[in-house]
């Protein structure tokens, strides 16, 4: 079976004097990398929609474009982290300080008691 790649076609904009320049940048991501980093926080099937592969590059990116200078996340966040360390540099980003916090307990009421 072969594994699906994912592009990620990021579209910058940026100021230089007057002029508005308008960059794109490309990235490859293998299929199995994107499934693997949103393992914690997509819901997992045997045929994942495009919106959950599509998004731990999506909170990636975030990083940059809201000038971040690091995220702070539950430790569910941790394989997106280790994503965002691994791919924002192929496309010419910094890498950001992730920090992590671990999760509470979740108290949940069964919907029948509700």
């Amino acid at each position: 079976m072969h594994d699906l790649i994912l592009e990620y076609l990021v579209i910058g904009q940026k100021f230089h004097g007057k002029k508005n320049i308008i960059s794109f940048s490309s990235l490859l991501v293998i299929q199995h990398d994107a499934k693997k980093a949103g393992a914690e926080v997509v819901k997992q099937v045997s045929h994942p929609l495009l919106s959950g592969l599509l998004y731990p590059g999506l909170q990636a990116l975030d990083e940059e474009y809201l000038k971040v200078d690091c995220q702070f996340g539950g430790v569910d966040q941790r394989k997106i982290f280790t994503f965002a360390e691994k791919y924002m540099p192929q496309l010419g980003y910094e890498k950001r300080i992730h920090l992590m916090n671990p999760m509470g307990k979740r108290n949940r009421t069964p919907v029948h008691d509700i």
